[in-house]
Parts: C-alpha cells; structure tokens; sequence
C-alpha cells in the first residue's frame, strides 16, 4: 500500500475483543518505509481504565542485531566518548502512563504519557571508570521523553548489575540518572 513517498508492507490488523468491551483493543500495523528509511510500527487502540478510548503509536528505529550511532542523530559528538552505539531504538507516543502495549510488540521499556525514545546504550568508558567495574557496563537504557508534566525528562537507568563501590564496603543499589525540566529551573535527579 502506498501514501504518495510513504509505502506500507506487511500490513496487519491484531483485534481483541472481551465481554463488555473492556479490555477490547486493536492494533494496526506494519513496515513503513520512507525516503530509504524502514521502521516497524504499530497503532494501538484500546479502552483505558477510565474508560476512554487510549491510543499508543509505537516504531522501531533500529532492526534486531543493529545499531545507530549517537552521532548520527547530533554529529557534533562524533570522536568523542558520547559517540555511543544505541541498539534496540524505539518511538513512542502514549496517551496515557504505561500504556497497554501490543502483544505484536516486544519491548522492556516503560512507556509515560507523551512522546518518547527509548534505547540500550553503548558502554560508556568513564562511567566504567566511576563504577570501578572490571568489565565494560552493557545494558544501560536510555529514555528521553517529552510531556505535558514533566516538559523533558531524560533518564539513563543502570542495569542490576551495575553497582558504585565507594570503598571501605560500601556498595550503592543499582540506580537512575535523570535530568528533568519542568520546574523554575533544570534539575539533577
């Protein structure tokens, strides 16, 4: 199927449906390619608990086993450290906080109400370096989204294993940076 420079393959419909209608959803979708580009998306509609109707788009940026690098989205970071590998790139948009999502879609990621992006970092060298870690730090996940609450957040979250040995036995949980604006002024979580 095609919209003037915009073409749809592998075009699917997923419907559920439950007694009383809550719970009822339906999920449209498939491979959209543009100017080159080729994404994996899906539109979902379902009842939410308030029994609105809630929607969720949702768009895989990277393929399975592939990666896009950081300086590609802001070349001013090509050469250094923040030059990172992002794999497992997603777009969604939610209407509300944690969004019913799919079963089309396979995704870890928590979704908030807006528009966001989602990926698995890179390692990153020095903050291998802060964590005293023996080996480079794999799994980190990147979110970085826009709403109406919270203006901008954007948060890197540690794998479990990731821990800061700030010495004489003492050992953080794993934890969560998060840089948010919203407020009078940006602010460090």
């Amino acid at each position: 199927i095609s919209f003037g420079d915009v073409e749809l393959k592998r075009a699917f419909i997923e419907v559920s449906l439950q007694k009383g209608a809550n719970g009822s959803s339906v999920a449209l979708g498939g491979e959209i390619e543009f100017e080159g580009i080729v994404l994996d998306a899906v539109v979902h509609l379902y009842k939410g608990t308030d029994s609105k109707t809630q929607w969720t788009a949702f768009a895989s940026l990277t393929t399975p086993g592939k990666t896009l690098a950081f300086s590609t989205l802001v070349p001013a970071l090509k050469g250094s450290f923040l030059d990172l590998a992002l794999s497992q790139v997603v777009f969604v948009a939610a209407s509300q906080d944690d969004p019913f999502v799919p079963s089309v879609v396979s995704t870890s990621y928590t979704f908030r109400q807006g528009v966001q992006v989602c990926a698995i970092l890179s390692p990153i060298a020095p903050l291998d370096s802060l964590l005293r870690a023996s080996s480079p730090t794999h799994g980190l996940t990147l979110s970085a989204g826009w709403s109406k609450a919270h203006v901008f957040q954007l948060d890197v979250e540690m794998p479990q294993s990731s821990v800061v040995h700030f010495g004489r036995g003492i050992v953080s949980d794993p934890f969560t940076l998060r840089i948010q604006t919203g407020g009078a002024e940006p602010s460090l979580l």
